[in-house]
């Protein structure tokens, strides 16, 4: 079980990306897949939110588990650092990726789909982003709805975990919906993210500030490790 839940985080907060604009986006979650999947669902997020603000960007999981295990994470585009603020543990957690992390190896195939659909007043394209992995093997589908008139421009950070993550060659504009075909350590999962708010004023510049009375550690977090050990940002 718990490899399923390690697997669907690494796959989760590989899938942000974040705007130039300042705001809030918040999004439904919906899961579905094998019983051992639905058998987890209680478990895993209801909702996400992502903040903006002067270059620097905010992700937020709600419900689940993994909220407390991950905590929340916070890119300082000026600085090009990410941090996992976990205020359960009240431990940071600082990476400075290399040049060589934000580097990928296999390119996915991008289609634009001949659909579109409005959401939250938005005008939106679909697209087909297919990652094959090293066999060549189809590995993750994602279908998006992007928003061409919210403007996307990925700051700093990390493109593993925190920033940057979603942003594909071929792919105009802000993606407000988002499903996610994969595998979680063999079993078969849809994720489905929803833009259920939008909101285009700053947030208040203290959802930025880093607690400087929290315990600080250099690297990922103990269980974002042991997913990488385990292969689940596959």
């Amino acid at each position: 079980m718990k490899k399923i839940l390690l697997s669907f985080s690494v796959i989760c907060i590989s899938l942000l990306t974040f705007a130039q604009f300042e705001g809030e986006v918040k999004y439904s979650i919906s899961i579905s897949g094998d019983k051992e999947i639905e058998q987890q669902k209680a478990m895993m997020p209801t909702h996400y939110r992502m903040l903006f603000r002067n270059g620097d960007s905010k992700f937020i999981q709600e419900g689940g588990i993994m909220a407390s295990m991950i905590g929340d994470i916070i890119t300082k585009g000026n600085e090009g650092k990410t941090y996992f603020v976990n205020h359960t543990t009240k431990m940071v957690n600082e990476i400075t990726p290399k040049e060589s992390d934000n580097k990928t190896e296999i390119k996915p195939i991008v289609t634009k789909e001949n659909e579109t659909v409005k959401i939250l007043g938005y005008q939106c394209q679909k697209y087909k982003v297919v990652m094959k992995n090293d066999k060549g093997e189809d590995a993750v589908t994602t279908y998006l709805w992007a928003a061409k008139d919210l403007k996307v421009n990925t700051k700093g950070g990390s493109k593993k975990y925190g920033t940057g993550q979603f942003q594909y060659e071929g792919v105009e504009g802000f993606p407000l919906k988002m499903q996610v075909v994969t595998k979680a350590q063999g079993a078969n999962m849809t994720m489905t993210m929803t833009a259920v708010n939008l909101s285009t004023t700053a947030p208040d510049a203290k959802e930025f500030e880093i607690p400087v009375n929290y315990t600080k550690e250099e690297g990922l977090p103990a269980v974002l490790k042991m997913a990488e050990m385990m292969g689940g940002n596959k």
